[in-house]
């Protein structure tokens, strides 16, 4: 399954259009295994930061799902965007959200919750 969903974040206006802020996730969840959730972590963040970025990614409390969960800033349609995401051996999954809005601490915090909403097991 590959679920994805664009959420409102409440409280939070987009300071440069004036409407509500938003946190973007997506996810896959599939029967087989995806791996050691530190090697697809890696594998997902090269990815979005691609082969020219001068910033890394760092690890972040995984909360109560397990695996592995890392936070980055990348840059998107040249709009920096504050980016945390974790892994299990059958999930992989990422928020994202213009650091204007949403810093990464942020983000982060955001995530425990919403991933344990999202995450099936």
């Amino acid at each position: 399954a590959r679920p994805s969903g664009l959420y409102g974040e409440p409280g939070h206006i987009d300071p440069l259009t004036g409407r509500p802020s938003w946190i973007m996730y997506l996810g896959l969840g599939t029967g087989r295994s995806l791996g050691a959730p530190a090697t697809t972590m890696a594998a997902l963040m090269s990815r979005l930061l691609g082969p020219d970025s001068q910033i890394g990614y760092w690890k972040v409390r995984h909360g109560a799902r397990g695996g592995n969960a890392s936070c980055t800033v990348a840059t998107l349609d040249r709009v920096p965007v504050s980016i945390c995401a974790w892994a299990t051996r059958r999930t992989v999954g990422a928020l994202m959200s213009p650091v204007r809005d949403t810093e990464v601490r942020e983000l982060a915090t955001i995530m425990l919750t919403m991933r344990f909403a999202l995450q099936n097991g």
